[in-house]
C-alpha cells in the first residue's frame, strides 16, 4: 500500500490521541506534552493517581516480523516520570489492518506482559494474551474494529 511521506508522523500522532481518548473516557484529566521520555500526562479523577505515558504506535504487517519497542525508550520514560514524581506507563497502539488496539499498563509490569531481549520488548497479541490484558485490573485496553479498510480511489 502506498502511504504518504508523513505517514509515520501522522501514525504516531494518531496513537497519542487515541490513548488520550482512552484516558479521557476512563475519567482521567490528560494532556499531550513534549518531554523526553513521555508523551502524555494524566491524573485520574477517581483515584488521584498521576501518570506519565510513553506511547508507541506500530503498524503490523503480517508478512514481516514485528519490530519490538526499544528498552532505552522505557528507561527514558522512567527517568522523565521520576522528575515529575509520577508513575510511568507504556501504551502501545497496534494498527492491525482490521483492528486498532491499544494496551496500556504500568512500566513495572513489563516482565509480566512482555517478552524481552537485551534491547527490545514485545507484546503478545494472540487471543489468549489479549484476554489476559482485558481482565487485568492495571491494564487499560481498547480495540476498535475497522469495518471497511478502503477509501475512495479516484
Amino acid at each position: 500500500m502506498d502511504k504518504s511521506k508523513r505517514h509515520a508522523k501522522i501514525t504516531g500522532d494518531f496513537g497519542e490521541y487515541f490513548v488520550l481518548y482512552l484516558l479521557s473516557k476512563n475519567s482521567f484529566e490528560c494532556a499531550r506534552i513534549d518531554y523526553v521520555g513521555i508523551d502524555l500526562y494524566a491524573k485520574s479523577n477517581k483515584t488521584g493517581k498521576t501518570i506519565g505515558v510513553s506511547v508507541k504506535t506500530k503498524t503490523l504487517n503480517p508478512k514481516k516480523p514485528t519490530q519490538g519497542i526499544e528498552i532505552d525508550s522505557i528507561e527514558r520514560a522512567k527517568e522523565a516520570c521520576n522528575v515529575f514524581g509520577i508513575e510511568p506507563y507504556l501504551a502501545v497502539v497496534f494498527d492491525q489492518g482490521k483492528y486498532m488496539t491499544v494496551i496500556m499498563f504500568p512500566v513495572d509490569k513489563i516482565d509480566e506482559f512482555c517478552s524481552t531481549s537485551k534491547t527490545k520488548i514485545r507484546l503478545d497479541l494472540k487471543p489468549q494474551a489479549l484476554d489476559k490484558y482485558k481482565s487485568h485490573p492495571e491494564v487499560y485496553y481498547m480495540r476498535l474494529r475497522i469495518e471497511d479498510n478502503t477509501f475512495c480511489s479516484k
